[in-house]
């Protein structure tokens, strides 16, 4: 299925350097598996030294070890970083309980999305998953009295936008961070992925959603399926792989203690309905491959027969690559096509959006006549910086 990278190349945003495979593997994988991965990863690695998205996946580490049995002089380490993860966890849920009471007794109805909900129903621990900032979806019409309502109890957008929270921004965009004045922070959902409705995209998830219990309040999440989906799509949200690898074990514990609630042909219309197919082909082989994950052979065959959008995979292709001077002029293309895309699939044409207003939100700029600019720029910078590696090949 699709062109998996077994050897991710230096320049892969998104697929694990070899040796925070080893460090995942370790974490994840049951046995023998885990052990010989353990051993080498642990003859080179240095703790105080790591990266970000590694050091995230220490207590995981921690406990698929300590199961294990194995004794060794770091595991009192690991053991301070796996009790410091949950007692951060705990302030974290508990500003989010707070935050829930708030918004539930004004009626606005929420789902929990990502950190929170995953660590409670699949890692099952909530030392084992570093929870940041909560994620919380409301209904897409309610965008706007939700945004009026945090306002008026003390929360501000955290990023500035010159179009935040107009309807053209609300169509490119599904989320934006909250603040309070007490530096608390959490981030506001409209939708869960892109699509060409976002008003409709998302209404079968409220009726199938799950029960999860956040210390004195009763929330909802998405189901399995979702969440994979969810998860899934926002991979390249991140700037590298440096800067999470989070959604591997997110959506490896998730097929692993779901495999039976997963819908997959629900799964498959959602990804063509959003033009994810390419993306999740990509990542679901990359789970299955490297980490076993238990997605069923027939279902792993039809995914890889669906229809791919040509720009699917120039996005991702584009996405996946930290240099390289025409990378600029293949974000373009693909936006385009995905414009066009969006234009397609919806009945008001991209909410009618010019192609130059789409570039002007996906850049931020304040006048559509900025794009042009803004583009020279960014491919100058990018061109600026691959040279080097021009210049030493």
């Amino acid at each position: 299925m699709g062109k998996y990278l077994d050897t991710p190349a230096p320049t892969s945003r998104y697929w694990p350097s070899p040796q925070q495979t080893l460090l995942l593997r370790a974490a994840l994988m049951p046995g023998e598996a885990a052990q010989t991965a353990w051993r080498t990863w642990r003859s080179s690695a240095d703790l105080d030294q790591l990266d970000h998205g590694s050091f995230r996946l220490l207590p995981l580490l921690y406990h698929n070890l300590q199961q294990l049995g194995i004794e060794d002089p770091w595991m009192n380490k690991l053991k301070g970083i796996y009790r410091q993860t949950w007692l951060k966890n705990q302030l974290v849920m508990q500003q989010l309980s707070e935050l829930l009471h708030e918004l539930h007794t004004a009626g606005m109805p929420t789902l929990l999305l990502k950190g929170a909900p995953l660590a409670l129903l699949y890692y099952r621990e909530l030392g084992l998953r570093q929870i940041n900032d909560p994620d919380l979806l409301v209904p897409f019409g309610q965008v706007l009295p939700t945004v009026n309502f945090l306002a008026a109890h003390g929360w501000r957008p955290k990023y500035p936008h010159p179009h935040l929270f107009t309807p053209p921004y609300l169509q490119v965009y599904h989320a934006h961070r909250f603040v309070n004045q007490t530096g608390v922070a959490f981030n506001l959902h409209w939708s869960i992925a892109a699509s060409a409705d976002p008003s409709t995209a998302d209404a079968d998830l409220w009726q199938a959603a799950v029960p999860v219990q956040i210390n004195q309040s009763t929330a909802q999440t998405l189901n399995p399926t979702t969440m994979l989906l969810q998860i899934g799509a926002q991979v390249m949200q991140f700037s590298s792989a440096d800067a999470s690898l989070q959604w591997i074990p997110d959506m490896l514990l998730i097929l692993r203690n779901s495999a039976n609630l997963i819908q997959w042909e629900q799964l498959m219309q959602q990804m063509q309905r959003r033009a994810l197919t390419w993306r999740l082909q990509q990542i679901l082989d990359y789970l299955r491959l490297t980490f076993d994950a238990p997605i069923p052979l027939p279902v792993w065959q039809k995914m890889a027969r669906l229809p791919v959008q040509r720009f699917e995979q120039v996005e991702f292709a584009q996405f996946n690559r930290s240099v390289g001077g025409w990378a600029t002029f293949r974000a373009i293309w693909a936006g385009y096509h995905r414009y066009r895309w969006l234009g397609e699939q919806s009945a008001t044409s991209a909410t009618g959006l010019t192609l130059a207003q789409y570039f002007q939100l996906v850049f931020q700029v304040e006048h559509p006549w900025q794009v042009p600019f803004h583009v020279a720029k960014a491919a100058f910078r990018r061109l600026s910086n691959y040279r080097p590696l021009l210049e030493q090949a």
